[in-house]
């Protein structure tokens, strides 16, 4: 997945925040997050995602909020998230336009939590954990944009007032996801990979898995889609096959 550097500088807790994002897909999985770096989803974790084919978010033992209005369907949609910390109020916007809304104020604030693009936990969302589709960019602002900016922002006209990261290119050489704005850059880190005693549904040949982007522009999400795996985990082979597709090889 890509983890961000400087994590703390992402204050989720008691601060105002807005994330935005510009997404095609037709299928569920996580868009941004701030979770812990290995192991499950936890408590106060934060996850921007699609699911059941709406901008859904989440805040870990606290409830989530779900748009009305779908995303997954193929095509461009710009989508953002604000938090009211005075009020503790999550706002969702599909397309510059508000949408759901919600009372989730996290309970605790939590150290070590680290900002992700593309991905939150190996067991959470449900349904989708690495995004699959395209992502154009993701941004970052330490306040509570307007409901004006925020459908400027959807135009393509965004504020600089509060903005503390941006990203969209990705420099394949480095495998890293630049950061136009504060230097916060994404870097590829290997995905995790749980092994479930019990879990039968798995394919004892080759198993391709896309990375959750990789496509044509303008950068590549790079973050793995999860497998479950049954069996001796360090048995399996990896391989990354033009900085695309990564495949897993489970010998005989």
């Amino acid at each position: 997945s890509i983890v961000v550097a400087d994590s703390d500088a992402f204050e989720m807790h008691n601060a105002d925040y807005t994330v935005c994002a510009r997404i095609r897909t037709e299928e569920n999985g996580s868009i941004f997050s701030k979770a812990p770096r290995e192991g499950a989803w936890a408590e106060n974790g934060k996850s921007l995602f699609v699911e059941d084919g709406r901008l859904a978010f989440d805040i870990g033992w606290v409830g989530t909020v779900h748009s009305e209005r779908e995303v997954a369907d193929g095509k461009w949609h710009d989508v953002a998230v604000r938090f009211d910390s005075e009020e503790g109020v999550v706002q969702l916007f599909v397309d510059g336009k508000p949408d759901s809304d919600a009372e989730l104020a996290p309970f605790d604030s939590v150290e070590d939590h680290v900002v992700r693009i593309g991905f939150t936990s190996p067991d959470f969302p449900d349904q989708g954990r690495a995004f699959q589709g395209y992502i154009d960019h993701v941004g970052f602002y330490r306040r509570a944009l307007s409901d004006q900016e925020i459908g400027d922002v959807a135009k393509g006209k965004k504020s600089k007032k509060g903005l503390v990261a941006w990203w969209r290119e990705f420099d394949h050489e480095e495998d890293v996801l630049v950061d136009s704005v504060g230097g916060h850059d994404g870097r590829l880190e290997d995905v995790e990979i749980w092994d479930i005693e019990g879990e039968d549904d798995f394919d004892e040949e080759e198993v391709e898995n896309r990375f959750a982007g990789g496509l044509s522009r303008p950068w590549d999400v790079a973050a793995y889609t999860i497998c479950w795996v049954k069996g001796d985990v360090d048995a399996l082979a990896w391989r990354i096959d033009d900085g695309t597709n990564v495949r897993r090889t489970i010998p005989p």
